[in-house]
């Protein structure tokens, strides 16, 4: 297993890498993009600021582990990052040995997503997020945007793919096998 670590501005152009694989995948800019909470909050709004997109909604899925990682963070801060990477990968290990892979999928409810998008035919729908790990919530939000629109394409980005065992696999990733330290993580 691998562990990069991306600054801001990295992560930026990783963004546009991906905002430029997703025009040659579809061949046209999305009509929205559909933002995970909370990591792929931050990828919809970079990828939609390269692809001149003005739509965007969030959903939001609880999973284990977030908690307990947020209350750690002051900790995390100081420790050295070399017990930081082994305290990332034991987590992704024990995490992605769950059984319990359900996700509760919500979508933004301040946003009529059935309004921005009742005027088109075949809405090209973007999801994003930062990482897939087991791949519940990519493929809980999938299908639930699949009952929503089933005229619709919908098409996925993610910036890391990290176990090759997950339930979806993003059509557009840029590492795999590799937990990536993003600028929001806890232990950046």
């Amino acid at each position: 297993m691998k562990i990069t670590t991306l600054s801001y501005i990295q992560l930026n152009e990783a963004c546009q890498e991906m905002s430029e694989k997703v025009m040659l995948f579809t061949g046209r800019t999305p009509d929205i993009i559909v933002g995970i909470r909370t990591g792929g909050e931050y990828i919809a709004g970079m990828m939609a600021s390269h692809l001149d997109v003005s739509s965007l909604v969030y959903t939001k899925a609880s999973r284990p582990g977030k908690g307990m990682r947020s209350r750690l963070t002051p900790l995390l801060k100081k420790l050295p990052s070399f017990l930081n990477d082994f305290l990332r990968i034991t987590e992704h290990l024990i995490l992605n040995k769950s059984k319990n892979k359900n996700r509760h999928i919500t979508l933004d409810e301040s946003i009529d997503i059935n309004n921005l998008l009742k005027d088109i035919p075949t809405p090209l729908i973007l999801v994003t997020d930062d990482a897939v790990d087991s791949g519940a919530t990519m493929h809980g939000t999938v299908s639930l945007l699949a009952k929503l629109f089933p005229n619709g394409r919908i098409v996925t980005a993610a910036v890391t793919v990290t176990t090759k065992n997950s339930i979806i696999i993003p059509d557009i990733y840029l590492y795999n096998n590799t937990l990536v330290r993003f600028p929001w993580s806890a232990d950046y």
